[in-house]
């Protein structure tokens, strides 16, 4: 038994399966380090573990802010976050007016959508805070992977260089491992469009689709 499991069965007084299940949920969304709170949290609500987008929304405010959330319950925790990420939104937002011609320049944007207003674009490990940042998800903590040549990360943007979608790549199979659109959702319908638009122009095809092969697509992307 790890020592970890052990501690929460032994202060929180849970069986060892709810412990278990605290221990992965942890280790899944990158928070060992918050595990008691998230064992002090799930004591009070055992929904907790069913909110892996919620918390992950938490833990960007807690890191980037330094936060001790200790002091905090999950309610209030995520009331702050929000306001927080709303924030941030709205500074980066007016700090990232970015030019069209400079767009068309940037050998970084891999492909441009048939709308002409939207693309896809590759980040660099320094992109990604920023990135996390505007979009209100745990994305800018992921440099290591670029850097370790682990994943490749693709950011789909508007013509106003605000990011909609980000799809983190396996950079050695080219399996797509996880798409996620706002605040660790899934991408409204018509980014999903431009996605699928995307997939079937790296697959060489250049033509329209019904809607049964997009929904295979779609949920291929989001396993």
């Amino acid at each position: 038994m790890d020592n970890k499991v052990a501690f929460l069965i032994n202060q929180f007084k849970i069986v060892e399966d709810e412990a278990v299940r605290i221990y992965n949920f942890c280790k899944k969304v990158h928070a060992d380090k918050y595990i008691v709170w998230v064992a002090k949290e799930f004591k009070k609500n055992q929904k907790l573990l069913d909110s892996e987008q919620e918390i992950t929304y938490v833990f960007d405010w807690v890191i980037k802010k330094k936060i001790n959330i200790l002091n905090y319950d999950f309610e209030t925790a995520f009331d702050e976050s929000k306001k927080w990420h709303e924030e941030s939104f709205k500074i980066t937002k007016k700090e990232n007016k970015v030019k069209e011609q400079e767009q068309e320049k940037d050998p970084s944007v891999i492909y441009r959508c048939k709308d002409k207003k939207h693309y896809f674009k590759i980040l660099t490990p320094q992109e990604l805070e920023e990135e996390g940042q505007m979009m209100g998800n745990c994305i800018g903590g992921y440099g290591y992977k670029i850097k370790d040549g682990k994943s490749i990360i693709v950011s789909l943007r508007d013509e106003k260089d605000m990011p909609h979608v980000d799809i983190e790549i396996d950079a050695k199979t080219g399996e797509s491992l996880q798409v996620r659109g706002k605040q660790n959702l899934d991408p409204v319908k018509k980014y999903k469009e431009l996605v699928i638009e995307y997939v079937m122009h790296i697959m060489g095809e250049d033509v329209d689709i019904d809607n049964e092969v997009k929904n295979i697509i779609v949920n291929s992307l989001n396993r």
